[in-house]
């Protein structure tokens, strides 16, 4: 959370300053007329506010405020002040029901009932601009938001939100079942999704240490297809988009199983945050094999998978402005699995609670986990050496199509990187189109589109790319000269863990 200052320039102050200052924010949804009033209530008058969650919705085209004010962009952020630029301490806005924005962003709200909604109250926080020079305001501490419905008003909810307590609330009321002890929300889920797998996977991540109390499950099928999960203030929330959603689809339901269980794995009392997602990664694809719902053959392949994809980190590092979101997963992941024997995994014996207090024992007699330090290529040799060592077999392979994408998008994005000192690579093989993103980059009018069809076509790019750098300090990718890195791309490394 910002506190933003205008003089000259802008400065950035952070919410932890001390400060007994909170904002009151109503919020009342209109069940009838499917509109929503959100008064604010400062704690001190003010010239202009600004909203903190600089993302995809479009506050401007969105928010209605009354005539005396005005809602418009300033210094990267939406604000709004007064017309007559005098100072206020209150002001109310009104926006319609599934305000839009651009997919990736968190929906303002989705439908989770006929007369109720999940309301993503990260959206509606906002912090004070202070345009007269040498003057100082207090950071606001916090925000107390009440959420109530009208014109039938049901349970008032109040949220003491927080800048560690992100996410979405519910407003208004809602069906739902109550399955071990836990709150099910599966307003419109899906045809395609097997109703049995919510109850197997609370049966088995039922123990006591599993520290959550409801689930929601939301569906928009107007969406691409994807699925979106958070765990938030005891509460795990299943974003699910697209109609494809409505096909039985035996991946489909691996998905799904496999993003329940790692959002409820992630209540775990478990001190080691930077093994935190590789943990649940790793226990979430152990609870689906526990679960029959993959087989032993498909758990291997998963791991490998992992494996890979950590090895790919460790030979094209990325070291000036970005780290690669999916090294603490994977790598975690693999990493955790040096913990386990193979007769463990195949016995299939133990609860995935008892596999965590297995893996938790054996950490404490391990040095903390660093990524750097496990990416290094002597790291590596010893973490081949323990997988061995586990009863497992581990031998060279063709790099199949997810490894190839993951070694070739690390390869282009440190030519950006090196080109334009920032990372912003997509690979789409549904579209058959690698974009690599320039915009901000002084050097590129526009971004730099590449055509491929199959592994064979991105595994020969990424040749031509290592190829190309060990001759000389640029390569020419679709016409436009790319900075090579300063390492050495090497050889794509593919594994194959068996018995």
């Amino acid at each position: 959370m910002k506190k933003i200052l205008v003089s000259c320039a802008l400065i950035f102050i952070s919410l932890h300053a001390k400060s007994d200052m909170d904002v009151d924010i109503k919020i009342e949804f209109d069940t009838e007329n499917r509109k929503y009033s959100v008064e604010y209530i400062l704690p001190y008058k003010l010239k202009t506010i600004a909203f903190n969650r600089v993302g995809t919705l479009d506050r401007v085209q969105n928010f209605q405020v009354s005539k005396q004010f005005i809602i418009e962009k300033q210094y990267g952020y939406d604000v709004i002040h007064r017309k007559d630029g005098k100072n206020f301490s209150k002001i109310t806005l009104t926006f319609s029901d599934f305000a839009s924005f651009r997919q990736g962003d968190y929906p303002l709200s989705i439908e989770i009932g006929v007369e109720a909604r999940l309301i993503f109250l990260g959206h509606l926080t906002v912090a004070p601009i202070v345009t007269e020079r040498d003057t100082i305001y207090p950071s606001f501490r916090g925000f107390n938001f009440t959420l109530s419905t009208k014109p039938k008003p049901r349970k008032m909810i109040t949220v003491k939100y927080l800048e560690d307590s992100p996410g979405y609330y519910l407003i208004g009321d809602a069906e739902k079942k109550i399955l071990n002890n836990k709150d099910i929300y599966t307003y419109q889920i899906p045809r395609g999704i097997n109703p049995d797998l919510i109850q197997k996977i609370l049966n088995e991540l039922s123990d006591t240490e599993f520290n959550w109390s409801k689930l929601y499950v939301t569906h928009q099928e107007n969406l691409k297809f994807g699925l979106q999960a958070d765990f938030y203030n005891d509460a795990i929330h299943i974003a699910l988009k697209g109609r494809e959603w409505h096909t039985p689809d035996r991946d489909n339901d691996i998905i799904f199983s496999r993003t329940f269980s790692h959002e409820i794995i992630h209540s775990l009392p478990f001190e080691r945050n930077n093994l935190r997602e590789g943990l649940a990664d790793y226990l979430s694809l152990y609870t689906i094999y526990k679960l029959n719902i993959i087989d032993f053959e498909r758990f291997l392949k998963e791991i490998s998978k992992k494996i890979n994809n950590c090895l790919a980190y460790s030979f094209n590092p990325i070291t000036k402005t970005t780290t690669n979101a999916r090294r603490k997963y994977d790598c975690g992941a693999a990493y955790i699995h040096t913990m386990v024997p193979l007769s463990v995994i195949q016995k299939n014996s133990l609860s995935t609670k008892a596999l965590f207090t297995l893996i938790d024992s054996k950490l404490g007699s391990t040095e903390p986990f660093d990524i750097a330090s496990f990416l290094s290529k002597q790291s590596v040799k010893s973490f081949i050496k323990k997988q061995k060592d586990n009863g497992y077999s581990i031998v060279k392979g063709n790099p199949d199509k997810n490894t190839v994408k993951v070694w070739l998008k690390l390869a282009l994005s440190s030519l950006l990187e090196e080109s334009c000192g920032f990372v912003d690579v997509d690979i789409n093989t549904d579209s058959q189109k690698i974009i690599l993103r320039t915009t901000g980059c002084e050097k590129y009018t526009k971004d730099i589109q590449i055509s491929t069809s199959d592994e064979t076509q991105m595994l020969n790019l990424y040749l031509n790319v290592k190829q190309s750098c060990e001759k000389k300090k640029t390569v020419s990718v679709n016409n436009n000269n790319l900075r090579c890195p300063e390492y050495e791309l090497s050889e794509i490394l593919a594994v194959k863990l068996l018995l």
